[in-house]
């Protein structure tokens, strides 16, 4: 029931509150300017390491720090764009937070503003879950080198690791959430995001698979805008536009979500 009404009330919010969909849109050129700035290193990086070229020689374990070490700079520029971006999305999900909050609520520029005095909390989240993700994938290098002779089995394994990584992914999706709704820290707020979704992993994968569709439609609807203006700013806009809308609804979709499962 929670599903229905949050995903109902994402699209009520929308068309209630079109100013709405600002927070995501200022996100998304953020992230398309930082995309911009590292492209050049990033192009760099895929057409050293892509068919035809020569790969740094060495185990699966070694590979990663041969190709630091012959790549320093675009690794480096790729690994900040990641980061950079992961904070926009932390302080993206702060603005709705205080947008759609039940006591209290801000206006859009107000929410976005509040969103950005949590600085400090923002860039802890991120360091933390930056950090979490990386943690995960070596684990991951290094369990694919360990089961790579046991073949069937290995792969198994490894598949089970990748769906444990996934379930806490989803245990853990609403920490941004719950750090601006209810004014706790990072450990806190881990918690109770840890205790919300219990018992509702196969909710919160319908949800997630709900909006994946959504979005995917928005961002067609987008390419098909953009190519109907023959002028390229507006053509980029109107596909930025989509793109946004998408992710305002996923947004106010999640928050309303918690929403519903705290009051009951």
């Amino acid at each position: 029931m929670g599903l229905i009404v949050s995903l109902m009330a994402g699209v009520f919010e929308l068309v209630k509150r079109p100013t709405a969909v600002l927070p995501a849109l200022v996100a998304a050129l953020f992230q398309t300017g930082l995309f911009l700035l590292a492209w050049e290193p990033l192009f760099s990086l895929l057409f050293e390491l892509g068919p035809g070229a020569g790969m740094p020689r060495g185990s699966l374990l070694e590979l990663p720090f041969l190709l630091l070490v012959r790549f320093p700079n675009e690794i480096s520029v790729a690994v900040l764009l990641a980061f950079f971006s992961l904070a926009a999305g932390n302080w993206l999900v702060f603005s709705y937070s205080y947008l759609f909050r039940k006591e209290k609520p801000l206006g859009t520029l107000k929410a976005m503003a509040a969103a950005l005095k949590d600085f400090k909390q923002i860039l802890g989240l991120t360091v933390f879950l930056f950090a979490l993700g990386v943690v995960f994938l070596a684990f991951t290098l290094v369990l694919a080198l360990a089961l790579k002779p046991l073949a069937e089995i290995g792969a198994i394994l490894l598949l089970a690791w990748l769906v444990l990584g996934y379930y806490a992914y989803l245990k853990l999706s609403f920490t941004p959430i719950a750090m601006p709704f209810e004014g706790v820290k990072l450990r806190e707020a881990l918690k109770r995001s840890w205790r919300f979704t219990r018992g509702k992993i196969p909710a919160l994968l319908l949800l997630g698979i709900v909006l994946s569709l959504v979005t995917s439609l928005l961002s067609n609807a987008g390419s098909l805008a953009s190519d109907f203006v023959e002028e390229e700013t507006a053509s980029f806009l109107a596909l930025a536009f989509f793109l946004a809308l998408g992710t305002a609804y996923a947004n106010i979709v999640l928050v309303k979500y918690w929403l519903v499962g705290r009051e009951k």
